[in-house]
This record gives structure tokens, sequence and C-alpha cells, in this order.
């Protein structure tokens, strides 16, 4: 009585694991995701399209990986980066940058064009690029003062009236490109150290994309900061730290001069100081100012 009782229960029960089993399978077709293609990124290069734009040295850590108007990723440089959509892609790539130096602050460069990528990717398979990025046409050089690139140009730096020494034109060593770069070097009986950019005014103060860019090596912190009406008043931007090293920064220099919007001039200075007793240096080179007009 029990076992006749039990049949139907038993078909059931396999009736129903036969049932889910089917329409697990048929879910995990349809939730497959597709094989994507990779492109690999070891390094973003920059080129400039006229003189004017100086120096080509960059410090890109990120690229930035569009496809259309949409942003797939930032990834840090070298990258493996997956294309989900294969077949023929347009693809943009953007220089990614520490803004002011810093690791939580990461940007898109605005005055690097995207690199555009044409290309036909299968599924699975792997591709080696190199993107290439330009200054944007419409970047503005303040001609206030020429690029300090330090190429027979150190772009007309002023000495603090207390400053301990100037910057040299320095050929022999620690030059970063080309024939020379900026040093400033205080012996151990002397603590201070400033110089700044001529006076200048025709600059953005609304808030839009400006950048200082500046190649530097340098033994003890220094700072970069603004001077306002015929140096007036100092403003203090951003202090770095003993580099160890040539380092490349991007100051963001928009919020400071919109802050300063009221302020009929400027100068831009650097500087550092030191104990008595210790040697310091600073070594400079590419230094300049972008912005939009």
């Amino acid at each position: 009585m029990h076992f006749c009782e039990s049949m139907p229960n038993q078909y059931s029960i396999t009736f129903l694991l036969a049932l889910t089993f089917f329409l697990t399978a048929c879910n995990d077709e349809e939730l497959e995701a597709p094989v994507p293609a990779f492109i690999t990124i070891e390094d973003i290069e920059v080129v400039a399209t006229n003189t004017n734009q100086g120096s080509t040295s960059d410090n890109i850590k990120d690229a930035w990986v569009y496809e259309g108007n949409q942003l797939l990723g930032i990834f840090e440089l070298p990258a493996t980066v997956p294309i989900q959509n294969t077949g023929n892609v347009n693809l943009q790539i953007g220089g990614g940058i520490f803004n002011n130096s810093l690791s939580n602050d990461r940007e898109l460069y605005p005055f690097y064009n995207l690199y555009q990528l044409d290309t036909f990717l299968a599924p699975q398979q792997a591709l080696t690029v190199v993107p290439k990025v330009e200054y944007t046409q419409n970047a503005d050089y303040d001609r206030a003062f020429d690029i300090a690139d330090f190429e027979g140009n150190a772009g007309g730096f002023i000495e603090h009236p207390n400053s301990d020494t100037i910057f040299v034109t320095e050929t022999q060593n620690n030059v970063f490109e080309g024939s020379g770069s900026g040093l400033a070097y205080l012996e151990s009986d002397m603590d201070f150290f400033e110089a700044r950019t001529p006076t200048f005014d025709d600059i953005p103060r609304d808030g839009r994309a400006i950048y200082l860019e500046m190649d530097y090596f340098c033994s003890h912190n220094i700072a970069v900061s603004v001077y306002t009406n015929n140096q007036q008043r100092q403003f203090s931007v951003i202090n770095f730290r003993p580099s160890g090293r040539w380092t490349k920064a991007y100051i963001e220099m928009g919020p400071v001069f919109s802050t300063l919007f009221t302020s009929f001039n400027y100068n831009i200075a650097i500087g550092f100081t030191k104990p008595l007793g210790e040697v310091g240096f600073l070594y400079v080179d590419n230094v300049k100012l972008i912005s939009f007009p």
C-alpha cells in the first residue's frame, strides 16, 4: 500500500529535477558573456605638432579608454584592456595624469587629444597598441614668458631680492634632455632660493583648465606659489618633496586664478629653503603654462 502511494511522488521528483536542469541550461546559455578581445597598452607617447609646444616629456599614468562616448574604464599603465564588443570597433584612448602629483587624484589631461583606434577585433584576439597623443590645437601657451627649456632660453626667471642664488643653465650633470636644464644650487652657508616668472595678466580667471607643466629634480622640499599685483601678495599653490630623480608634474592652476580673479597681474614663483650646513639643489626643465583661450 505504501509502495503504490509513493510511486507518483518519485516520478514527480524526477520530472521536477529534469525540468530544473533544462531551465538552468537554457539560462546559462542566455547569460553566457561574449568572449572579449584584448588590447595591450604599455605606454602612451606625446607628440608635438609645432615648435611652440615645447618638450613632449610626459608622466602619463593611466589610459582612459572610450568606445564611442562611453568610458570603458581607467587603466593604470601598462594595461591589458578587455573589449567586449568585437568586430569593427572605434576606440578612443586618452592620457591620464596624477593631478598635482597626487595618486588619489587621477585626471584625464585636458591638453592631450584622444588617440583614435579604428580596427577589427576578433574574440580572444590580443592586439598591442602604442597610442600617440598630441597637444590640443587650441592650447594656449602663455606668451608673457617663453617656455623655460634652458636650451638657450631660461624663460626670463627673475630671482627674489633675498635669494642666495640664481637659476643657471646646467649643461654637464643631470641634464634632463637636450643641451641644458635650469639649476639653482645652495651652498652650505646659504638657505633660500626663489625665482619668479615675468609678470603677466592675460590668463583666464573663470575656472577653465590651466596647468603648469614642469620637470624637476630636487634635494629638498620645493614650493610653487603665485604673486599678485606687482608682487604685493604671495599665495602658496603646492609643495613637492625631494624627488631623488627627474619627475614630471602637472600642477592645476585654474582654481588658483579663479580664486584670485580680482588681481590685475601675476607671477609664478618656484623656490626652496634648507637648513644651514647642508647643500641643496633644484633642477628644472620645460616649465610651461598652458590654458584654453
